[in-house]
């Protein structure tokens, strides 16, 4: 399959060769550096038994691997969604793309939980703060992404020779039953979530 030319199945990819290499370049310039400096500060406050920073560190962890998959991408788009590093090397990258945005999400959940506890039953919640159940909380939330993010690269794909990335046209109906039943679990319900709790 060759999908070298801006138009495929009629999708022009000629409109994001320039506009998303430019955004996830900057993202990349400003974010790097930025989140290892935060991942920095919130390191020494872990020794202060506070639980918050735990939830804020992962977060930042899951925006670095996020980042580290930028310059990928950049390339990807801008060569007009031709991806030339092998099915393997799309398969960890875009599954490491796609776990990291969902644990961002759910970890900002877990910080806005900890904050309503911490704040509307101030009393409760001290006697059941557990640094302890903050590690596994993590690490459970961490090793719950992982599993579904790489079953849906199996049915988003349709083979190895394809030089597309993350992207089939037309879709598999497998993978548009996946992507209607995800979207809501990930960005509905942490948007209704987060609005409860602020």
């Amino acid at each position: 399959m060759n999908n070298s030319s801006a138009t495929y199945c009629g999708i022009n990819f000629s409109a994001d060769q320039v506009f998303l290499p430019v955004l996830y370049g900057v993202v990349f310039c400003i974010g790097l550096p930025t989140n290892c400096l935060a991942l920095y500060g919130l390191y020494r406050l872990v020794k202060a038994d506070y639980a918050l920073p735990i939830y804020v560190i992962n977060l930042l962890l899951a925006d670095l691997l996020q980042i580290a998959t930028l310059p990928l991408w950049i390339d990807y788009y801008s060569r007009q969604h031709v991806w030339h590093y092998g099915f393997l090397a799309c398969k960890v990258a875009g599954s490491i793309f796609f776990i990291s945005l969902y644990a961002s999400v759910l970890f900002m959940c877990c910080i806005a939980l900890e904050r309503y506890l911490a704040i509307v039953h101030p009393l409760w919640y001290q006697r059941r703060r557990r640094l302890h159940n903050v590690y596994l909380l993590c690490l459970a939330a961490w090793a719950i992404l992982v599993p579904p993010v790489v079953f849906s690269f199996h049915i988003g794909s349709k083979n190895e020779n394809q030089t597309f990335c993350r992207e089939s046209y037309p879709s598999r109906k497998e993978f548009a039953a996946y992507r209607l039943v995800t979207i809501p679990i990930t960005f509905l319900l942490p948007l209704f979530f987060l609005a409860f709790i602020y």
